[in-house]
């Protein structure tokens, strides 16, 4: 069981000040208050495709009845930091227990590796990303790439159908236009390259 004891301040994966400059938008047409709401709207469809939470928050995970011999998978990634280690109701000193790639694992008093097995073990950890904005960003290039590609086929679509797929101008010839297929998840199909790497195989 998974609980979201800090939840994340912005789950935004992009900036209204990169969005611009990436999309060369003027300054101040479309307004700031546009650009977030498309940019709400791409975050959250690009955490969707993604099964996962990007932006950094603390939770505490609880599992129950544990008998585990290869640790236990920690549910958010990346891992920040563990804030506390609670096995069987007692807390644990940073000395009986290690965090590798994810995964907790019990100690032994020589520093072994051993089985979990008991009633009840709590990880409270903070997890994610630094995302746009923020001191200390660090969410991966290529995501914020993907929001702001969501964000620009968000435009693209405003002055037009999004189901027309191609028109014809009298005297210039025609244009056409991607329109997402029955396989396509997001609206950009470069923004689905990108993020892929990143989506994982249930949600977290």
């Amino acid at each position: 069981m998974l609980t979201v004891v800090t939840p994340a301040a912005s789950r935004r994966l992009t900036t209204v000040e990169h969005v611009r400059a990436d999309l060369g938008l003027d300054a101040a047409s479309p307004t700031a208050e546009q650009i977030e709401r498309f940019i709400d709207q791409a975050s959250a469809a690009a955490a969707r495709f993604c099964r996962r939470t990007f932006a950094r928050e603390t939770v505490l995970q609880t599992v129950r009845g544990c008998d585990l011999r290869r640790g236990v998978i920690l549910e958010r990634g990346p891992v920040a930091s563990i804030a506390s280690v609670t096995w069987n109701g007692g807390a644990l000193s940073p000395a009986e227990f290690e965090v590798d790639r994810g995964v907790v694992h019990r100690l032994s008093a020589s520093g072994e590796r051993f089985a979990w097995w008991g009633s009840s073990l709590a990880v409270q950890y903070v997890a994610g990303f630094v995302l746009p904005g923020e001191n200390g960003a660090d969410l991966p290039a290529d995501v914020e790439r993907a929001a702001i590609l969501l964000v620009g086929a968000a435009f693209s679509t405003q002055s037009r159908d999004p189901l027309v797929k191609s028109e014809d101008v009298d005297g210039l010839g025609s244009i056409s236009f991607w329109v997402p297929g029955s396989r396509s998840m997001l609206a950009s199909p470069e923004a689905e390259q990108l993020l892929k790497p990143y989506r994982l195989s249930r949600v977290r």
